[in-house]
């Protein structure tokens, strides 16, 4: 597993690459659960260091999401562009990792209680598509379909591999031939996914270069309510767009009854429910920013379905401790799927 953690040492050690003078203090606000990153004061002021992830480390991809962020700033956009090294690279290069070291946004976090902050990522996330249709990307970082049904079952039929050789109860008392017949349950859905929502009709919709990874942890809001911040363009690549739609229904519009934590992966992916007055709130104000015909959202619901599917298939595998994996799978995984599969989130614009 990825330590999703950078010590007071390794800042220090690190820090040595820019010309921002001794760390004056270490806050040790932390965010990401991909990237390891946090908050540092320097004498050059507070500042965001974060190391990549070797998933997006490659230099092809740095170029990439840098160039996306000039060309987000030229539109007026406010993301972090990483600060120059003493050599001059926007990248540090150690044995430790690849770093980069981003300018610290003020601005306070998503209020999941408020409409207006959910319609208002509707909103931003329109100037965000806006500014992005014309954007040239350089090569290397052409990505296949995002949250694919076929991985989905990929990494189910590995989970069912760990149960078959699992004779005990599950962490959290399971037993291994009742969480098999539900992992059945859910390859049995991910199929007819798959199935319903095949490649042609992924790749037919709209394509424009996507945040990626559009949740309540990559944004700030400034206190009049308007989001002054977008974060994390890791995920940035060219894909339909309704994929960071199904994003703003699943991690915005949706309800929980924890807090969500995005440094904690499981409060990220916790379970969600529907909610048609924010779903619409969403909806509404990204068309107010974008324009947007009612049958263009029609395969909505299948991409926030095979994003939830995905959700907690993936991570399963990646970022949780083998002994837990498969409870994480199913914790609470089937309450979305329902209200999914019943609803046609289309029609939510209206409601």
């Amino acid at each position: 597993m990825l330590d999703l953690r950078i010590g007071e040492g390794e800042a220090l050690r690190v820090l040595g690459h820019w010309d921002v003078g001794e760390l004056l203090g270490f806050p040790g606000e932390r965010g990401g659960t991909a990237n390891p990153a946090v908050v540092v004061d320097t004498a050059a002021g507070r500042l965001f260091l974060k190391r990549r992830n070797p998933r997006y480390a490659a230099p092809e991809m740095l170029r990439h999401d840098h160039a996306l962020m000039e060309h987000l700033a030229r539109k007026g956009l406010c993301t972090p562009l990483p600060l120059p090294t003493r050599a001059g690279g926007r990248w540090a290069v150690t044995e430790e990792g690849v770093y980069e070291l981003h300018p610290y946004l003020p601005g306070g976090p998503h209020d999941a209680t408020s409409e207006a902050q959910v319609r208002e990522a509707g909103r931003a996330l329109a100037r965000f598509h806006a500014a992005t249709k014309d954007f040239d990307p350089p090569p290397g970082k052409a990505w296949p379909r995002y949250h694919d049904p076929a991985q989905t079952i990929e990494a189910l039929q590995w989970a069912l591999g760990e149960l078959a050789a699992r004779h005990e109860p599950t962490r959290a008392g399971r037993a291994p031939k009742a969480a098999r017949e539900e992992v059945l349950a859910l390859l049995a859905v991910a199929e007819e996914l798959a199935t319903i929502f095949p490649e042609a009709t992924y790749a037919a919709c709209g394509q424009l270069t996507v945040h990626g990874d559009w949740h309540p942890g990559n944004v700030r809001y400034d206190e009049a309510g308007r989001i002054c911040g977008i974060f994390d363009l890791d995920w940035a690549t060219r894909q339909p767009w309704l994929v960071d739609v199904a994003d703003g229904v699943i991690f915005f519009a949706g309800v929980r009854s924890a807090p969500l934590d995005p440094s904690d992966i499981r409060s990220l992916t916790q379970p969600f429910e529907l909610s048609p007055p924010r779903t619409a709130a969403f909806l509404r104000g990204y068309r107010e920013a974008m324009g947007l015909a009612a049958h263009a959202l029609r395969p909505l619901t299948q991409f926030a379905l095979a994003r939830w599917l995905w959700c907690r298939a993936d991570p399963m595998r990646r970022k949780l401790p083998r002994d837990l994996a498969v409870d994480y799978l199913l914790d609470g995984i089937w309450g979305p799927i329902g209200s999914l599969r019943q609803t046609d989130l289309s029609h939510m614009l209206f409601a």
